[in-house]
């Protein structure tokens, strides 16, 4: 009896010991598992580079042209791609002209002010095609909304060698969350991005004006909301929508440029277009009138401001008075003897 009892005292012991080798054996296995994956995670940045996202375009052009059958053109921009356009006839014959108008930022061909344009305009007299928007690469939408960089004085921490010296973002650290680290991009990718995008807006615009030609409008005027006024206003340069003899009408409504924006479009040509910003009566006055400076000190020698009762941001609601003060303006520079 006692002989039994050693044996399974013994067996107990080799059970034991042999569990908390495989123990051990797991948790070596699994520190060096871990190890490994710590070291993969530091060696990742820097032999990959980081992703940086875009904005997805979401201008549901499908569903814009099965909704309005009767208006929607696709017009070529190059290669495979198109853009749609929505186009209403005037109503009023012969037809005084047509307007191309642009939407907001990341509207489409039917939203908003821009929609709701088309209506009123071609009730009188004019034929009205609307285009949506996309919006930029998000890269450009980060570098427009950053604020400016705080003077090194102020306490900003001094860039060191590793990180460069073209960045076009500034600091690795925002004055706002200084713990963060933004993903820099070098400032020539940021102005091939913006030339990029610029050349595919100008495609697109350029192809919703020749379509416009090719119906028969001799006189096609160029109409931005927001942050599509840049975009028409560089496209009205080269006078391509203007009827015979006559300078090229451009128009703003509560328009979003930026001083990069009118020191690209400043210049000769600048002073041939005829230019027509209307902004809601709820604009500071001296914001105003400091935007209408600048835009006259860029050369723009045909341009008239107007101050209308609309929303800052104009809503379809306040189409119908947008629509008469461009049909208006219109009507006494480029249709009246």
């Amino acid at each position: 009896m006692q002989q039994i009892k050693r044996r399974w005292r013994l067996l107990s012991i080799v059970l034991g010991a042999l569990g908390t080798a495989s123990v051990a054996a797991q948790t070596t296995e699994q520190a060096e598992t871990e190890g490994n994956a710590g070291d993969v995670a530091k060696e990742a940045p820097a032999t990959a580079s980081p992703s940086r996202p875009f904005i997805s375009t979401q201008l549901h052009s499908e569903s814009l042209a099965a909704q309005f059958p009767g208006q929607a053109v696709w017009l070529d921009v190059g290669g495979d791609d198109r853009v749609l356009g929505l186009l209403e006839r005037e109503i009023e014959s012969p037809a005084k002209g047509a307007i191309l108008i642009l939407a907001d930022e990341g509207q489409t061909a039917d939203a908003a002010l821009a929609g709701a344009l088309r209506r009123p305009l071609a009730s009188a007299g004019w034929a009205a095609m609307t285009l949506g928007l996309e919006p930029p690469p998000y890269p450009l939408v980060r570098a427009r909304n950053q604020p400016p960089a705080a003077p090194k004085d102020a306490g900003e921490a001094v860039q060191s060698p590793e990180q460069g010296e073209g960045n076009a973002t500034g600091s690795a650290e925002t004055a706002g969350d200084a713990g963060s680290v933004i993903d820099v991009i070098d400032k020539a990718d940021l102005d091939q991005l913006r030339q990029d995008y610029r050349d595919k807006l100008d495609a697109q615009i350029g192809a919703a004006i020749a379509h416009l030609r090719a119906q028969g409008y001799q006189r096609v005027a160029l109409a931005g909301i927001g942050h599509g006024a840049a975009p028409v206003a560089s496209s009205s340069l080269n006078g391509s929508g203007a009827g015979a003899n006559e300078p090229q009408a451009l128009i703003w409504v509560a328009p979003t440029v930026e001083a990069a924006d009118l020191d690209a479009l400043a210049g000769a040509q600048a002073a041939e277009l005829q230019v027509l910003d209307l902004r809601s009566s709820r604009t500071p006055d001296r914001a105003a009138n400091e935007h209408r400076s600048a835009v006259r000190r860029s050369g723009f020698r045909g341009y008239a401001q107007q101050q209308i009762a609309m929303q800052a941001r104009p809503t379809a609601q306040d189409a119908r008075q947008v629509a008469s003060r461009i049909s208006a303006w219109l009507q006494r520079r480029f249709v009246s003897p």
